[in-house]
């Protein structure tokens, strides 16, 4: 997983962060290989708290729930229902 961006996180007063990743991945079935884009929220001293390291193929999509959680002092502990509520937007 290669980090992409870093975004500043602020959570309950927590100096977090966010990472946009990206990964190269291989469908053994379909024969093909693609990028998808993920993120992990870190610590300050870079320890990995949460990781979706593949939610989607659209680099834009992901860093726009990035973006919304860096903006909107979302909990760490609401991440994962968020991300839940994001995709099913789609």
């Amino acid at each position: 997983m290669l980090c992409v961006k870093r975004y500043s996180l602020v959570s309950n007063n927590l100096e977090l962060s966010m990472e946009l990743t990206s990964s190269n991945l291989v469908d053994e079935q379909e024969k093909i290989s693609y990028t998808t884009y993920g993120f992990r929220v870190l610590d300050g001293d870079n320890n990995i708290l949460f990781s979706a390291g593949d939610v989607d193929t659209n680099q834009e999509f992901v860093e726009r729930f990035i973006r919304l959680c860096a903006e909107n002092d979302v909990r760490l502990v609401h991440i994962p229902d968020l991300l839940e509520d994001y995709l099913g937007q789609r």
